[in-house]
């Protein structure tokens, strides 16, 4: 171990010789005049830019970023982006509620520069030099920029009269050892920007209170803005706070600073203001500002003394605040919750006085991760809100010494009772995509990462890495690489090859299995106990490597089922026989305050002696929740049903299924049918294993069986999942293999069916963002009754389009053929109701009893020919549908549809209502006359409805 260590360290100087090499960073320097026109929403500014090439490239353009021009149409990353992750606002909203950038006309002070819009992106352009850069050379480019302010979407916008100026003016893309980071704006995804200094003047009428990033040199105006500080806070009234009229007399401010490569400003007539310092531990004094309304929460009166305790240990923790303030704003944008830029973060909502502190703690944070140490947060979003968001949690640690268990707003809690919560957010949370199979790398672009993954792996399970980390080296040690990696890459770019170079020098740790097993891949850290013995004064543990990453890991001993004794050991592959020595010991637990990120905890427990070291008595819970340390969850649901046969059913349903996900689960349902005094129910198993070639997502196999009115039904199946996942909307598609057995417990049936065998090979695939959803079915069977069979073959495309915020368009198109022995109608295909000889779905009066009325004959199932009011059958069966619905209330649809069977025709027109489980279907004008008068036609009103226990745990897996 020591040899190791020595050389390792004898490499460093020489790593460091490299990296110091092949670094460089340009300087962009701006002088901007921009003046406000509230009453069209827009900006009109001029824009020079001293702009120095200290690369050793010599270069002949620049890009250029021009991200007001995400907010123009429909055809934008950002429009892209928001309809595929989070809504449909942005693409069906009014043309005055888009935003833009334009009146560019770029000079470098002689003659006009020729320039571009990229070829894919509207808010990115190509301005080329009339001569060439060379290395260590300086030029000048200056234009005039008129900007259309956006309603709230994202970062740069407006409500009313109030202003957020971010990302709102022509910018340089960073240039480095990487070469050209030219980027489309992005919601979800951050930026990259180079240093230099800013001198901004800023005209707005008189009246209206500014916060922006840099220093305000305006004496007078930092004396009106102190005297503003000085009042009571004005509570937020009902209604809010009345906008002012704008003055007709302008004021100029003026801001300036240097060491930044972003800037921000605000601006309401309204702002309350408040204003505090605070002095950090190099004797530096910060002025701290707090710009706000109250709308969100009261405790914005108190948000100076939030700013200053977030800058004072984040100065502590990771080094010295730089600028002389900073300043904190209630934003008028729902849109992020919170934005950080230099010395100035907007956050859009409250809540209590910790809450508040919370998130004002991390958007000030990022004048460290992201202002200070400017990393490429587009490419490698681990490295700013993950650092960001370890120290948060440490703030939030020292601040209110409590760490929060997980409550979903359910009427329980879902955290098991011995879970023990290291971060603010728990085990459960970090491990959360991966026991699902869904994680990915954490260092992938920001872009590639669905919702889920941006906050669960590049926030939260980056930070409780880094607590991990902290516990192996040590606060002390750990404290040092964080001062070193700030005092060496402050106002720089650093890598991630940087960052670990940092922590290993400082450390004496080689650290691959973090940064690079841990961060760059999708490996598990997962270790297990086996075999525990005594040995004289000493105790053997055998602990098997079951992951992927040889990373340390935490043994701890306990006396009386209290920890006592804890070790550190060493990451290995394999398994590894560990001797400890003996005490007054009874159990032995991995990972028992759960600070690694181990992926299976149940298998981490074992007793010293005893005869059944690992068994544990069963846990029982209510309706679902998270699986914690315990190794047999059980959950009970109480349940009931009904059907025409066997008329109301009562039980229990017993499952394992929770909300993070595990490869083996069972239900198992009985009921008790009160009209035949009968014990019916299901039961259903399956096992998931997860494949590493992301193709093939996973495989997994089940059996169910059920028994309902009058049937028997057995299946097993193999499903393969396929993740096809697309930019700009979420892709899923499985091929499925099943055979099943049905037997009829009522001989002879309707139909005369006797028992059957059937296998089906069927295809299906999803998609869906906010403003489409597809989904495309095809399927063989393969049917025996006794000593006849057949072939039945199917497919159906079924796909609804938002037109706009309240219409949306559907088509559907079916056609199935049978080709068999049969004699019976049993197994033709139908455009209605069918017999649903597969017994798939809910169908409340299989036996055609009478005894459910309406309920009973009603019903129609929309998985062949999607009809629903003309129920025609046949052995080839073609079907296609319209609909259009009105989403306002209770959504309206009228549909039409037109089938054919054999040589039978038909068509419908009628009007659906949704009302949420149950879909009413009312006759307009149909192909066949139903009768005179209000009866006939009441006897075609028809409804289908889907009940599914788990349907919430199942549309979670789709979305991961």
């Amino acid at each position: 171990m020591k040899f190791k260590s020595l050389a390792f360290a004898l490499l460093i100087p020489f790593v460091a010789q490299a990296q110091e090499k092949d670094y460089f960073q340009q300087e962009v320097n701006y002088a901007i005049r921009v003046k406000l026109n509230d009453s069209l929403h827009q900006l009109m500014a001029t824009e020079k830019i001293e702009y120095t090439n200290n690369s050793p490239d010599t270069l002949h353009f620049i890009w250029f970023h021009l991200w007001p021009n995400a907010y123009r149409d429909n055809s934008t990353a950002l429009a892209k982006q928001l309809r595929e992750k989070e809504s449909n606002r942005f693409q069906f909203t009014a043309d005055k509620n888009r935003g833009w950038i334009d009146s560019l006309n770029f000079s470098d002070g002689k003659k006009p520069l020729r320039w571009e819009y990229h070829p894919k992106h509207i808010d990115i352009c190509k301005v080329y030099l009339n001569e060439p850069l060379l290395p260590g050379a300086t030029t000048w480019i200056s234009t005039p920029f008129t900007v259309k302010f956006p309603g709230d979407f994202s970062r740069l916008g407006h409500v009313g009269q109030s202003y957020q100026a971010t990302q709102w003016y022509p910018k340089p893309a960073v240039y480095d050892r990487d070469g050209w980071h030219e980027m489309p704006y992005l919601n979800q995804g951050e930026f990259y920007s180079e240093f230099g200094s800013f001198d901004v003047k800023i005209i707005v009428p008189k009246n209206y209170r500014v916060a922006a990033t840099g220093v305000l040199q305006n004496k007078e105006e930092i004396n009106w803005l102190t005297e503003l500080a000085k009042e009571e806070t004005v509570p937020y009234p009902k209604g809010g706070f009345a906008t002012p009229e704008s003055e007709t007399e302008l004021k100029t401010l003026h801001y300036k600073q240097d060491r930044i490569h972003d800037f921000a400003w605000f601006a309401d007539k309204r702002y309350q203001v408040k204003k505090s310092a605070v002095t950090i531990e190099d004797g530096t004094s910060v002025d701290t500002w707090v710009f706000y309304l109250g709308e969100t929460s009261p405790a914005w009166k108190d948000a100076a003394g939030f700013l200053d305790s977030a800058i004072y240990y984040y100065s502590k923790w990771v080094g010295p605040y730089p600028y002389p303030s900073a300043t904190a704003v209630e934003g008028p944008l729902s849109a992020g919750g919170g934005m950080e830029y230099p010395m100035v973060t907007v956050i859009s909502s409250g809540g209590s006085a910790k809450s508040l502190d919370n998130v004002i703690t991390h958007e000030i944070g990022h004048n460290w991760f992201y202002g200070i140490l400017a990393s490429n947060e587009r490419t490698e979003t681990w490295m700013d809100e993950g650092f960001n968001s370890y120290v948060e949690h440490r703030y939030m640690q020292k601040m209110y010494n409590e760490y929060n268990s997980i409550n979903l707003g359910l009427p329980f809690k879902l955290a098991p009772k011995d879970t023990n919560v290291k971060l603010g957010e728990s085990h459960f949370l970090v491990n959360f995509l991966a026991s699902h199979n869904k994680q990915g790398d954490i260092a992938v672009h920001a872009n590639d990462m669905t919702f889920f993954q941006y906050g669960l792996l590049a926030y939260m399970r980056t930070a409780y890495l880094l607590q991990y980390l902290e516990a192996y080296l040590g606060t002390e040690r750990f404290d040092l690489c964080m001062h070193n990696y700030f005092d060496t890459w402050k106002f720089k770019h650093p890598s991630p090859a940087d960052v670990q170079y940092i922590f290993e020098k400082n450390s004496g740790e080689k650290l691959d299995w973090f940064f690079q097993d841990l961060i760059r891949t999708e490996k598990q850290m997962d270790y297990g106990i086996g075999r525990v013995r005594t040995q004289g004064d000493s105790i053997r543990v055998t602990v098997h490597n079951r992951g992927g990453v040889a990373s340390p890991y935490q043994i701890v001993f306990l006396e009386k089922g209290e920890p006592a004794k804890a070790y550190w050991v060493n990451g290995h592959e394999g398994s590894q026989s560990l001797s400890f020595p003996n005490s007054a010991y009874n159990g032995v637990v991995l990972d028992y305050y759960q600070i690694t990120p181990d992926l299976n905890q149940r298998n981490n427990k074992s007793d010293v002696s005893g005869l059944f070291k690992r068994s544990e008595p069963l846990k029982i819970g209510f309706f679902t929740g998270v699986r914690g340390n315990e190794r047999s969850p059980v959950f009970l649901i109480p349940s009931v049903g009904v059907n025409g046969y066997d008329r109301g059913m009562f039980g229990l349903t017993f499952h394992n299924y929770s909300l993070n996900g595990r490869k083996f689960n069972y239900i198992i349902q009985p009921l008790y049918g009160v009209g035949n005094k009968e014990l019916v129910g299901m039961a259903h198993v399956k096992y998931d294993i997860p494949l590493p070639d992301k193709k093939i997502e996973k495989l997994r196999f089940t059996a169910q069986y059920k028994r309902f009115s009058g049937f028997e039904k057995i299946q097993p199946a193999i499903t393969a999942f396929f993740d096809g996942r697309k930019k700009d909307h979420t892709l899923r598609s499985f091929l499925q293999l099943t055979g099943s057995r049905v037997t009829n417990l009522l001989q002879p049936d309707s139909f005369g069916v006797r028992d059957y065998n059937f296998a089906t090979l069927r295809w299906v695939r999803k998609a869906k963002n906010h403003v489409f959803t597809r989904e495309t079915y095809a399927g063989l069977t393969y049917l025996m009754e006794g000593n006849t069979n057949g072939f039945i073959a199917e497919i159906q495309v079924k796909e609804t389009r938002q037109i706009t915020k309240k219409w949306s368009v559907g088509y559907h198109a079916y056609a199935g053929m049978r080709v068999s022995d049969f004699d019976n109608a049993f197994t033709q295909l139908y455009t209605s109701s069918g017999t649903d000889f597969q017994q798939e779905y809910t169908v409340l009066d299989r036996r055609f009893t009478g005894k459910m009325g309406w309920l009973g004959t009603g019903q129609v199932l929309n998985n062949q020919g999607t009809m629903k009011h003309r129920n025609l059958f046949g052995n080839q069966v073609a079907t296609a549908g319209i609909e259009i619905t009105r989403k306002v209330g209770i959504p309206l649809t009228l549909y039409g549809n037109y089938g054919i069977a054999d040589s039978l025709t038909a068509y419908e027109v009628g009007l659906g209502l949704n009302l949420g489980l149950m879909q009413v279907y009312l006759p307009i004008a149909i192909s066949d006359n139903p009768g005179d008068g209000f009866k006939g036609w009441a006897n075609l009103i028809r409804f289908s409805f889907k009940v599914d226990l788990f349907q919430p745990l199942n549309k979670l897996e789709f979305n991961l």
